[in-house]
């Protein structure tokens, strides 16, 4: 970027705006709050504070709970398009109901 600043003789003020516009915004605030006057102290800003910056990504509950939500959005909609219903055949009052002692061994 200050080889491109030096191209088109931009002054150093140019310069360093352009370098903190270029900056990530978790960067930009910290290097901000340095309030750097020269391009070497803004990039020496700029590395402490993406030495130090954590960037969180989903943690492992987040993950989960998406997991749970699948398995939920899945589940309803298995129960909303299986629609059969389930009933039972009783026999005829007059049947004859087996018994373990009534098995004839052949």
């Amino acid at each position: 970027m200050t080889r491109r600043g030096n191209e088109v003789n931009a002054t150093a003020d140019m310069t360093l705006y352009a370098l903190m516009r270029g900056l990530r915004p978790e960067l930009r605030t910290y290097v901000l709050q340095q309030n750097p006057t020269t391009v070497s102290g803004l990039l020496d800003a700029a590395k402490i504070a993406e030495a130090t910056i954590f960037e969180a990504g989903p943690s492992v509950n987040t993950k989960i709970l998406e997991a749970i939500n699948r398995i939920e959005n899945k589940a309803s909609i298995d129960v909303i398009s299986d629609n059969r219903q389930l009933g039972f055949n009783r026999p005829p009052p007059d049947a004859e109901i087996p018994t373990l002692t009534d098995t004839n061994p052949s």
